[in-house]
């Protein structure tokens, strides 16, 4: 294949966050990777991280072929949405019109 371009923002300080939201985070982010790499068929992948009033949010977006009902990805899902309950987290999957999937974990300070 064309290869993926994967793109990273981060606007929050990695230090802000406690070493359990970070390893919970950092196993949905490689969890969703692995998701978009064998299922959705994406040429692009972002990753954003951003520091809001009451919450840290990671963004996962790309533009593959959106809503896939394949088991191992409906399976990785669970695995990042119970990752995100651990930390007090929600996990949020959404398939614009647009296309592709978009990933919104939402985790307390």
């Amino acid at each position: 294949g064309a290869g993926m371009q994967v793109s990273f923002v981060c606007d929050l300080s990695i230090s802000d966050l406690s070493a359990p939201v970070a390893r919970q985070l950092r196993a949905i982010a490689i969890e969703a990777f692995s998701n978009v790499m064998h299922h959705a068929n994406a040429t692009r992948l972002e990753f954003v991280f951003s520091d809001c009033v009451d919450s840290f949010q990671m963004t996962i977006q790309d533009n593959g072929i959106g809503n896939v009902d394949v088991k191992e990805f409906s399976y990785g899902l669970a695995t990042m949405s119970e990752r995100a309950e651990l930390i007090g987290a929600t996990c949020i999957v959404e398939n614009p019109e647009s296309g592709g999937t978009i990933i919104r974990v939402s985790a307390p300070h």
